[in-house]
């Protein structure tokens, strides 16, 4: 398993599914690691300095293909602080990055396909 990788991505493009739902299209600046269907990742907005701290940012699902390693794609809807924040930054050709793969996944060897579904996950760390 790859240890997560803070990347640095263009938006290269962004999809108004309407009713606040956006897909994203990223162009990693180098070849994103392994990952595995249902694991995630984290992106920020903010401006992010290597030698720094992580900014403030949110978890997402991966919706591309784990064999996909130059383009990346996340779906989000806007339902908080954050997710109104990313509404207004993101745009084609903004710089935002990413800290992926996230999650230790696991499963039993066996004969039959399995699917991984992910879905959205949060925790509240104090009261709104």
């Amino acid at each position: 398993m790859s240890l997560p990788r803070k990347i640095r991505c263009a938006v290269e493009s962004v999809v108004d599914h309407g009713g606040r739902v956006y897909s994203v299209e990223l162009k990693p600046d180098r070849p994103i690691p392994v990952f595995q269907p249902g694991q995630f990742l984290h992106l920020t907005v903010d401006e992010f300095d290597p030698a720094g701290f992580w900014p403030e940012s949110r978890v997402f699902s991966i919706a591309s293909s784990p064999t996909e390693r130059n383009r990346l794609r996340i779906c989000y809807s806007v339902k908080g602080r954050y997710t109104q924040k990313m509404e207004r930054a993101i745009a084609v050709g903004r710089e935002v990055w990413i800290k992926l793969p996230m999650a230790i996944l696991s499963s039993s060897p066996t004969r039959r396909s399995s699917w991984w579904l992910a879905e959205r996950a949060s925790a509240r760390l104090r009261p709104s």
